[in-house]
């Protein structure tokens, strides 16, 4: 039951950063900050094995969805909400596998999104050509300078689609080929 409560406030919280980061390109620290908290505090109390076992699970949950992604976000590749949201959803699902799962589905989406914007707006050489140098200033450990007029995939729609999936699979109400 715990597990229910925990996913369906996650998906409620995906819901809502997809709509922002729909509207407004953002996804807001009013959003996921407090999510977080949520997630750590329902955990510690309703965690099955213990009180420290429930917020260890759900710390952990919620740093294997942030840290990684703060990386990227250090380097440019996405904003700071896409990865407090990933924390979110670790710290809401209380589950590793949960939480990698919606990143595993929001950046295949992404991908797929990204594609399709290439292929609309004709610009793959272009975005190869950029990809290409981006690599070329990385292993020289330099920064690349960021094109200010590239297209902006919204994150926070991929993540949302991607965190319903991953939170139907892990409450085994959708089972996929690949599902554990």
């Amino acid at each position: 039951m715990n597990q229910w409560i925990g996913v369906g406030t996650a998906f409620g919280v995906l819901v809502t950063a997809a709509i922002t980061d729909w509207k407004t390109g953002k996804i807001y620290n009013w959003l996921t900050i407090p999510a977080m908290g949520v997630g750590l505090l329902f955990w510690t109390v309703a965690g099955t094995e213990g009180p420290l076992n429930g917020l260890g699970q759900s710390a952990l949950s919620l740093m294997i969805g942030f840290a990684p992604f703060a990386v990227i976000v250090v380097l440019g590749g996405m904003g700071g909400g896409d990865a407090k949201l990933l924390g979110a959803v670790g710290a809401l699902c209380g589950d590793w596998r949960c939480v990698l799962s919606t990143a595993f589905y929001g950046f295949s989406l992404a991908a797929g999104f990204a594609l399709c914007i290439m292929v609309k707006r004709r610009i793959v050489g272009q975005t190869l050509s950029r990809l290409l140098t981006t690599v070329m200033f990385l292993s020289a450990r330099a920064r690349p300078e960021m094109p200010s007029d590239s297209p902006r995939i919204p994150m926070g729609i991929a993540f949302g689609v991607g965190g319903i999936l991953a939170g139907l699979e892990y409450l085994d109400v959708l089972s996929l080929p690949w599902s554990l």
